[in-house]
């Protein structure tokens, strides 16, 4: 079971310690991998101490799903602790052309689309179609996110930038996938500076969709 961390009405953790719980009278046990788009060894503590099985960042990579998914699968490899996969989604494995096409820190350009392809096991397609998705539906998760700063609604703004964090990871938007976290990591008490952060994420957020506008962005792959 693929647990996503942050749900509506009842987390991940919370879910994981009912089904667990139930799980002393039936006897079974469920395999669980926990969802997060933190990487933090904190998180991966918090998802053990829950009975979870596995850890998993976001925005997910084909190959270490897969890879995941079939050591629990297997019965000849023994359960092991908590892995370090999720940790490794932003490492130089994940970028295999080096530099790319705008994967180093500085976000010299807005996407690093070599990565986003390499991520989605080279299905340049797939990728063009998370793309038409994104430009189809941002402006409408952007409105939340707009409306959660002006209102001072800080779970309602984590909740909206952990939606387009997610996207703009999946199509390596890497500086504005940055952007999203930051605003997620604000706290109750850090309001007022939510409205820098929106938009230091509206100007990487509009140099992604100028990127995918434009026609042939996919031959530059």
């Amino acid at each position: 079971m693929l647990m996503d961390l942050q749900m509506p009405v009842m987390d991940g953790l919370e879910a994981t310690a009912i089904i667990r719980e139930r799980e002393k009278e039936t006897g079974e046990h469920i395999k669980i991998v926990a969802m997060t788009a933190h990487a933090m060894k904190r998180d991966r503590e918090r998802c053990e101490a829950a009975g979870m099985d596995d850890f998993m960042a976001k925005p997910i990579r084909i190959n270490e799903m897969s890879k995941i998914i079939k050591r629990h699968l297997s019965i000849e490899q023994p359960p092991r602790h908590l892995s370090n996969y999720g940790a490794e989604a932003f490492t130089a494995e994940s970028n295999p052309k080096g530099d790319g096409n705008g994967g180093d820190s500085g976000h010299e350009n807005p996407v690093d689309a070599a990565r986003a392809v390499y991520m989605l096991k080279g299905q340049k397609d797939l990728l063009a179609e998370l793309v038409s998705l994104f430009l189809e539906d941002y402006q409408v998760k952007l409105e939340k996110l707009r409306a959660g700063v002006s209102e001072r609604d800080m779970e309602a703004t984590a909740r909206a930038a952990h939606s387009l964090k997610g996207t703009l990871g999946q199509i390596g938007a890497t500086g504005a996938h940055e952007a999203a976290e930051n605003i997620e990591a604000l706290t109750g008490d850090m309001a007022d500076e939510a409205g820098d952060a929106l938009a230091r994420f509206e100007v990487e957020l509009e140099r992604v969709v100028e990127f995918y506008s434009r026609s042939g962005w996919e031959d530059e792959i």
